[in-house]
């Protein structure tokens, strides 16, 4: 622990004069100095295990040194916290995995907003797992926005309670499918997906999907739409099975959606 501490302040001390020197460049490669030694076991000279800090710092303790922001939480992940949001991911995912977001009645309503809001208020400054995010997820419950929006169409249709939507992800795109009747007859809406800042590696996480085509689809044929735009949205929990987002220059709802 002595060691860990010694290093962290000779990093910000270095830190304190490149910065005067060369703002940007030097700033960088300190935290991510910083970083490393935090994230490294002295004892047993491995890094820490399942992706956690050895060292468990607020996000405020380094704000002096002008490495971190108050806008850029440093990403916490204590081995009592995460097993906790293991616990309600896996309840969470009990209640919503075969279910769509019109199926529910108030008392189950009631129980997974209660289990989102305590997991989302925990997940605040975990550390986000980029690898996670591919793959494909299926909406399975929606709280809509301040004004009842649901999911943000970039062409409207009716919202029968029969069909799914989902969103496929690979590491720099997002493809929206939003079924019309059932699986044969579904829209789908592809563009690139970026993170706003690839420095900061915590949730909440932000993107830009930029929106660069559709295609209206019946089975296997498929009909170009001209359609277009930017979508901003929150990272707000992701796990094994359970991902939550929101949407922030749209209806602003949060989607929390399963892994297929």
């Amino acid at each position: 622990m002595e060691t860990r501490l010694a290093f962290l302040l000779i990093a910000c001390f270095f830190q304190k004069i490149t910065h005067a020197l060369v703002p940007g460049q030097h700033q960088r490669s300190i935290k991510s100095i910083l970083e490393q030694a935090i994230s490294f076991d002295f004892a047993t000279s491995k890094p820490c295990e399942r992706r956690g800090w050895c060292l468990n710092i607020s996000s405020y303790a380094l704000l002096g040194t002008g490495i971190l922001t108050a806008g850029a939480p440093f990403p916490i992940n204590a081995a009592e916290t995460s097993s906790d949001l293991k616990e309600q991911e896996e309840l969470l995912w009990k209640k919503i995995n075969t279910r769509r977001p019109s199926s529910y009645n108030p008392n189950e309503t009631r129980e997974i907003e209660t289990l989102i809001d305590s997991i989302t208020s925990s997940a605040k400054g975990m550390i986000w797992d980029r690898n996670l995010l591919q793959g494909t997820w299926r909406v399975a419950y929606i709280r809509s926005g301040e004004n009842g929006g649901g999911l943000d169409r970039r062409i409207p249709f009716p919202e029968l309670p029969f069909n799914e939507s989902y969103q496929k992800f690979t590491l720099d795109s997002v493809t929206n499918i939003g079924e019309l009747l059932g699986p044969n007859v579904r829209v789908e809406v592809k563009g690139g997906l970026k993170e706003e800042d690839i420095d900061i590696n915590s949730t909440p996480k932000r993107f830009r999907a930029k929106i660069t085509g559709g295609d209206l689809c019946a089975g296997d044929v498929c009909v170009k739409l001209p359609i277009e735009g930017v979508g901003l949205f929150d990272g707000v929990y992701l796990g094994e099975r359970i991902r939550i987002g929101q949407n922030l220059n749209g209806s602003g709802a949060l989607v929390v959606q399963v892994r297929t």
